[in-house]
């Protein structure tokens, strides 16, 4: 951005600059950085506050941290797995296609019927038609509607004009005593009465609702089985996640995985808008948005250039991702985007780094920068009181050291308060807990769950809680990794019982082992 602004100073300034952030935590930690290069800042949003200004405050929106939650805390739900067929297919460019299909079979769907007024036709459902299809067919369906509902009104105003006229030669006639704008205003009354039914018909005819559509598409039973032939196989417990997204939207809540799909289909129907004073999009984690997520991108800002940065290693939702970057390129429609790898790990030390990139599953290729440190530790404790014991004894010994900036790293934010209480018994440690609410980055040692220290550095993280019951199933793998990699000089993992599987798998030379 930074450069942007020194090499196209004449035509971009800062406010022609988005970047969107995993969360405001993020968006604050590098608020300082722009103003340091003696830069104005950039503007800065998330896709959950995005999605906000689109459907304003009528609807409870979740975003990415409440998704998370539900995912690492309710596995045992009796609903979560229809909530993960939900995510996986929502997120999945088959639905992208299904969406595709709906959208075509909306248009078809259209009727219309013949406006009359009296025994007088103003318009016969046979040329609106016609409208629809062909004289409007330039425009996305939502418009073609609107126009033809102008079409439609304006055919309707000389049979209002002549009624008006009537009406207050009626009403003249029958009270001498009346002002003439008493009388003007007792005519307006009687025709709107007059002809309300006949607009509110022209309005139902020429209307499409954003959220009805899409819950229509869920409640009709074997429509959404229908959008999805040719896409792939059908997911099983499909019917239990459409009833699912039905409640939801019955409770005025609208899942996550539901708001890129809103908003595609409102841009299909010509209500999503376009941005035209954002000259470039910089997308940062861009592994964590999904196929859908840039395609309601690519169409808010078409004027723009863009740059997305992302490590498809630090996926922290498992089943709402890009999939590849071709994927990515196939749905912002940008085939020449140029796509460049970076290999040389400048962040943490060079120990750090090794014992991260041993928890992946293929070769290492990183280049490490000659940065050396002390090994990783693994702390393994009999008793979660004798762990947070640890824990705050090493707090207080990397305070004493000088690292200004400590994060204590949970898996969820409940663990994360958890660790809070504990930690905070000990007189000598100083905490701050950091929930999704939080907008402030601050030093000191910060407590928060992990899929909220995404893009954050800390001199020296402590990851709690890695033991088999905390990060076991695979798809956990990348969150473990993402929490481990923050660290730039230390790192410290703790816990009781047996360890992760990830951590077991770890070659033992690469990290030290404490109790």
């Amino acid at each position: 951005v930074a450069y942007l602004l020194y090499r196209h100073k004449e035509s971009i300034n800062a406010e022609n600059i988005l970047v969107f952030s995993p969360n405001r935590i993020f968006s604050d930690y590098i608020s300082e950085v722009l103003p340091e290069l003696g830069e104005e800042n950039m503007r800065q949003t998330t896709f959950a506050e995005l999605a906000r200004k689109s459907f304003g405050p009528a609807y409870d929106l979740e975003d990415m941290n409440d998704l998370m939650e539900f995912l690492l805390e309710n596995r045992q739900s009796p609903g979560y797995g229809a909530r993960v067929t939900g995510v996986k297919l929502k997120t999945s460019k088959a639905f992208a296609r299904a969406l595709e299909n709906y959208e075509k079979y909306l248009e078809e769907a259209v009727k219309f019927e013949d406006v009359v007024y009296g025994d007088k036709l103003v318009i016969g459902k046979e040329e609106t038609e016609e409208l629809v299809r062909k004289d409007y067919a330039y425009l996305k369906l939502g418009k073609r509607l609107e126009k033809v509902r102008q079409r439609i009104f304006y055919l309707l105003e000389p049979y209002e004009t002549k009624r008006f006229k009537e009406v207050v030669s009626e009403i003249s006639k029958g009270d001498e005593n009346l002002t003439r704008g008493e009388i003007r205003q007792r005519a307006q009354s009687v025709v709107r009465e007059e002809f309300g039914l006949i607009r509110d018909k022209i309005v139902k005819m020429t209307s499409l609702d954003v959220i009805s559509s899409y819950i229509s598409l869920f409640e009709t039973p074997g429509l959404l089985a229908r959008m999805l032939e040719g896409t792939g196989p059908i997911p099983e417990g499909l019917e239990e996640g459409c009833r699912q997204t039905v409640e939801s939207f019955l409770r005025n809540h609208i899942p996550y995985e539901d708001l890129a799909p809103l908003m595609a289909l409102k841009g299909a129907f010509g209500y999503g808008g376009r941005v035209s004073a954002v000259r470039h999009v910089v997308i940062d984690e861009a592994q964590d948005y999904t196929p859908l997520q840039y395609r309601v991108i690519r169409q808010l800002f078409p004027y723009s250039g863009f740059t997305l940065l992302g490590d498809v290693n630090q996926t922290i939702n498992p089943y709402m991702n890009m999939g590849s970057y071709e994927t990515v390129r196939e749905f912002m429609g940008t085939e020449n985007g140029i796509l460049v790898k970076l290999s040389k790990s400048y962040r943490s030390t060079r120990e750090i780094t090794a014992f991260c990139r041993n928890m992946l599953p293929f070769p290492d290729d990183t280049e490490y920068f000659n940065r050396e440190g002390m090994k990783p530790v693994v702390v393994r404790k009999p008793s979660e009181e004798e762990l947070y014991r640890a824990a705050a004894e090493d707090i207080r010994k990397l305070t004493a050291e000088g690292f200004k900036t400590i994060g204590v790293l949970c898996r969820s934010a409940n663990a994360g308060l958890r660790a809070y209480q504990w930690l905070s018994k000990n007189e000598r440690v100083r905490l701050r807990l950091i929930s999704k609410g939080d907008g402030k980055f601050s030093t000191g040692v910060l407590v928060m769950p992990s899929y909220l220290a995404k893009g954050l550095e800390f001199d020296a993280v402590l990851v709690m809680g890695v033991g088999e019951g905390d990060y076991s199933r695979e798809e956990e793998k990348a969150l473990l990794y993402t929490a481990c990699t923050r660290a730039l000089h230390r790192l410290i993992l703790y816990y009781t019982g047996e360890p992760s599987p990830f951590i077991a798998k770890i070659d033992e030379n690469l990290y030290e082992k404490v109790g």
